[in-house]
């Protein structure tokens, strides 16, 4: 029933059972980090990612290679914090466990010293911003 029967090489050689050959299944990479979704009043703090490699010169939060590293980031700042649901989001070539940390500083507060280059930003100026879309649905929680 092929329409490229006549001219099959596989059929011709009596081995068409054969093609085609499945290729092996990559496994899926997992990881898992920490984000920081830092407040103060009505800004949130964002940092842009590198140009290159995951969620490339996108603005994002803050993120940690663990929950413990968070915590221990923000243990001696003012104000308070939560965890929220973990997220799960798939990428191309990894699944991503993300565990999101709420942290609320006193609106007098500043800016705490040992944070990386970012800005201070309305929700309106974070959603207008490019943003991963995992990190784009916590802010618009």
């Amino acid at each position: 029933a092929c329409p490229l029967r006549a001219d099959c090489v596989a059929r011709q050689a009596g081995t068409p059972e054969r093609y085609p050959v499945k290729t092996r299944r990559l496994k899926r990479g997992q990881r898992e980090n920490a984000l920081l979704l830092l407040r103060r009043g009505d800004a949130v703090y964002l940092v842009q990612r590198p140009p290159r490699g995951v969620w490339a010169a996108l603005w994002s939060l803050l993120e940690f290679d663990s929950a413990d590293a968070a915590q221990e980031a923000v243990a001696a700042w003012p104000g308070r914090g939560d965890w929220q649901p973990s997220v799960q989001h798939a990428l191309t070539h990894f699944d991503w466990c993300l565990h999101p940390l709420r942290w609320h500083l006193p609106a007098r507060a500043r800016t705490p010293a040992n944070l990386p280059a970012g800005r201070w930003c309305s929700m309106a100026e974070a959603l207008a911003l490019g943003l991963p879309a995992p990190v784009r649905r916590l802010l618009a929680e």
